[in-house]
Formats: structure tokens, C-alpha cells, sequence
């Protein structure tokens, strides 16, 4: 009698084991349609890897529902392999994993992750958050040119590649996050803007910290019926009250629906600065110079340009198409926050380098969607032109 008790209790085990993943199962939903599948793109293969466990036990501190499944795909630096996990309170259940090394800098490895985890884990509505370095379109430090920086294969993903990964996944994301640094860009929004419904992401650089995973987390478990908007919105929120007594940070929410308008204002101011280069050409480097900015000199709040712009130019050829800039905004920017110190932040910045800069990065900047579509590359050419 006391064996075939311990034989069930083996059984018992092993079952269990196979069940949450810990052979390596691959795990799916097993309760139905949620209403939201808020998804991680983890990329610690690099010297964020000890960051990436600490989010990780932010995350354990709020428990998937049948409405809400927390998904994340783990790639590490001194391990080789990946893992998928559904986050449950204090654990992580394996649902897939692989010994091969991952290029998490490749639009593929992103591709496939968010493929697998909506037909996984469907939902009525999907986050998607990068997690990792960026470098808003460009950025030199660590030879990073974007976002996920690897260490392993030294590479990391332009926003072109990004465009193509979400273009392959064969849905909208309603919201898609990007804790990194530097990724709240016209740029940025303009490339993602037809596979995303929100962007949030920084002006800033972030601390290192990154996002506060907890508050949101709970928030959204608390309340899964929340919209797009609301929980782009939340996020904002929640990270603006964590980092409220910090210098130097920023986050905002974006509504990438307004984003054609506000390109369409940026193409248009871009022109009337073009036309009135001789003119105004001192005045237009002295409203630069005063911009807010972020990190890099060429990182400049849009609509702080935009409002030097039109105070200093007494044209309404020029200040009329600076005033919609603003406007177009304030409409598309749907949450802000910024650290007081970094008082003329309005939650998008964009590409004004100096000429060294220019010179320098022209080529790459002309391959993202912004440039080919409007004339900024060709106000910024004017502008170090002889």
C-alpha cells in the first residue's frame, strides 16, 4: 500500500512538472480568449542582464488572469538559449525554451515571439514591450543604430527591420512600449505607425531601472477592460509617480493615428524654413541651439523647436506652419511626463543635428519613412549647405 502511494506521488510530480513547462513543454493558454496579452521582448544579452531579473520580480509580484496573460521571452548573456514565460505570482512557468543562441537584435527573433504568443495566448487586445538599450533611430554608443542591442551577435535592430518585423506579424498591436532610451521620435512613431495603435517610449534616456512593472501590471489585472488609450496612458502615469523626485526623465504616450497629420506639419514647416533659408538661416540656428535635448545635441524636442521657431520668426509664412506643429502635437501626444528639470519636453523629439552630425549619419537618415517623406533631410541639407 505504502508503494502505489509513492508511485502516485511520483506520477503526480511529473505530471505537474510537464504541466508548467519544467521539460520544456510548450505550454499554451488553456483558458480561452483573455482580454488583453501584454508581451515582453526581453533582450538581456547584454550588460542589462542583471536589470532584466529585477523587472522579472516585479512582474512575479502580479499573477496572469484568464483576462490578462504576461508574456515574456528571456534571452540571456552568460547562458545560451531562450525562454518563454507566462508570469504567475512569484513563479515563472516555462512554456517554451531553446538551447540555441537567439539574435534578439534580429526582426525575426521579434517576429516569431509575437507570432507564437498571439496565436498562443489570444486576446482581444495586445501590448508588445521591448525591453533593452535604444538608441531612438540612431545612436553611436555600442555601435547601436535603433533598438535590442546583442552582445552576442554585435547587432542591433533599425527601425526599418522593426517595420518589417511588426509588418509580419498580421495584426495591429494596440500598444506597443519600448523601455529603452531615446525611442520617443517622429522618426520612430512615423516608421511604426501603420502596426501599432500607441506608442510610448522616452525622449529621454531612461534609468536603468526601467519600467515600473508592478504598479503597471497591477493596474491592468486590476482592471482588463481597460482601452488602448487608457493603459498607454497608464503606463505614463505609473512612471512619471516612480520617478517623480529624478532628474533628466522623460515618458510619453502617443497617438499614432495623428501621426500622418503631424508629419504633414513637420513636411510643411520643413518647406517654408527651405524657402526662407537666406532670410532667416541665423534665427533658425539660434532656435535650435535653445531646443531642449536629450543626451545627444541632435535629439531635440519637436515642439519646442516648433514654438522657437514661431517666437522668433515674425513671418507668418514660417510661424503659421511652426503654430500647426504644436498643434498637430498636442493632439497626437495623449500622455506626457517629464522631470522639471527638463521643463519644455512635450513627448516627441526629432533629428536636428549640427553639421558634423549631419554629415555624418545623411545617408542612414535617409532610409527611414520620415525622411522619404517629407523635407527635412532637405531643410537640413539647406541648413549646412554653403
Amino acid at each position: 500500500m505504502g508503494r502505489r502511494v509513492l508511485n502516485l506521488l511520483l506520477l503526480t510530480i511529473i505530471l505537474f512538472s510537464f504541466s508548467t513547462g519544467q521539460y520544456g513543454c510548450e505550454c499554451t493558454n488553456q483558458t480561452g480568449r483573455a482580454k488583453w496579452t501584454f508581451m515582453v521582448f526581453m533582450n538581456g544579452d547584454n550588460d542589462l542582464e542583471r536589470w532584466a531579473d529585477s523587472d522579472l520580480d516585479e512582474m512575479k509580484s502580479v499573477n496572469s488572469t484568464n483576462d490578462v496573460n504576461i508574456i515574456v521571452q528571456l534571452d540571456r548573456y552568460y547562458t545560451n538559449g531562450a525562454w518563454r514565460y507566462r508570469v504567475l505570482h512569484k513563479y515563472l512557468q516555462e512554456v517554451w525554451s531553446t538551447d540555441t543562441e537567439l539574435d534578439s537584435s534580429s526582426p525575426d527573433t521579434l517576429e516569431d515571439f509575437v507570432t507564437w504568443t498571439i496565436a498562443n495566448y489570444p486576446a482581444d487586445h495586445y501590448a508588445l514591450i521591448i525591453w533593452n538599450h535604444g538608441g531612438g533611430w540612431k545612436r553611436k554608443t555600442l555601435g547601436l543604430r535603433g533598438i535590442s542591442y546583442d552582445v552576442t551577435s554585435e547587432g542591433y535592430m533599425t527601425m526599418v527591420q522593426l517595420k518589417s518585423a511588426l509588418s509580419q506579424v498580421g495584426r495591429r498591436i494596440e500598444v506597443l512600449g519600448m523601455d529603452a532610451c531615446l525611442m520617443a521620435m517622429i522618426e520612430v512613431a512615423y516608421q511604426v505607425k501603420d502596426y501599432a495603435d500607441y506608442l510610448v517610449g522616452s525622449e529621454a534616456s531612461e534609468p536603468i531601472e526601467g519600467w515600473p512593472y508592478d504598479d503597471i501590471l497591477s493596474e491592468l489585472v486590476s482592471n482588463p477592460e481597460m482601452s488602448p488609450s487608457t493603459l498607454a496612458s497608464t503606463i505614463v502615469n505609473k512612471y512619471g509617480i516612480r520617478y517623480n523626485s529624478w532628474s533628466n526623465v522623460t515618458l510619453s504616450a502617443i497617438d499614432l493615428s495623428k501621426i500622418s497629420n503631424l508629419k504633414d506639419a513637420c513636411n510643411n514647416l520643413a518647406l517654408a524654413l527651405n524657402t526662407n533659408m537666406s532670410r532667416y538661416k541665423t534665427e533658425i540656428q539660434k532656435a535650435i541651439a535653445n531646443t531642449e535635448f536629450y543626451d545627444y545635441s541632435d535629439f531635440r524636442d519637436l515642439y519646442h523647436f516648433a514654438q522657437n521657431i514661431y517666437n522668433s520668426i515674425n513671418d507668418p509664412s514660417v510661424y503659421t506652419p511652426a503654430d500647426n506643429v504644436m498643434s498637430n502635437v498636442d493632439s497626437a501626444v495623449i500622455a506626457e511626463w517629464h522631470s522639471s528639470n527638463l521643463a519644455y519636453s512635450h513627448g516627441i523629439s526629432v533629428w536636428l543635428p549640427d553639421s558634423s552630425r549631419y554629415n555624418s549619419y545623411y545617408s542612414l537618415y535617409k532610409s527611414l519613412d520620415f525622411a522619404t517623406d517629407t523635407y527635412w533631410d532637405e531643410f537640413l541639407g539647406a541648413l549646412y549647405s554653403n
